[in-house]
């Protein structure tokens, strides 16, 4: 079974290395990059149509065009479920915000993205084992 990850995040360096130590420790993996919300909303968008949605969705708070809140929000109303916060910014009043937008979880990449891609497959293989 393919896991679909959509990664966004404005800074195309941390998407190329996420998803390559995504692939490290997740075996048939799509990802899914958009560099900012509005983008990832029209890939959501393309996905619905081919009936399908991410598995789980890595979103950055501070982007341009639209940010992850906003996003986030965006996704859930839209039946996107796992998305997890990836930033920089420990801002309790931003994180409360994107709790209250759908955020499932609170990824920091002050822990490097190497530690982050193993987190993220730990959880995907949790969602695969039954229960």
């Amino acid at each position: 079974m393919t896991t679909t990850i959509l990664i966004v995040d404005d800074e195309p360096g941390i998407v190329d290395i996420m998803t390559e130590y995504l692939r490290r420790f997740i075996d048939d993996l799509e990802v899914i990059a958009a560099l900012n919300g509005k983008a990832a909303l029209e890939k959501i968008s393309k996905l619905k149509t081919e009936g399908r949605l991410p598995q789980m969705t890595l979103m950055d708070l501070k982007m341009p065009v639209m940010d992850g809140i906003s996003c986030t929000e965006k996704l859930t109303k839209q039946g996107v479920e796992n998305v997890h916060i990836l930033t920089a910014y420990v801002d309790r009043e931003l994180i409360s915000k994107a709790v209250s937008a759908g955020a499932k979880g609170l990824l920091m990449k002050s822990e490097g993205l190497r530690t982050i891609a193993m987190k993220v497959a730990e959880m995907i293989r949790g969602m695969r084992t039954p229960a």
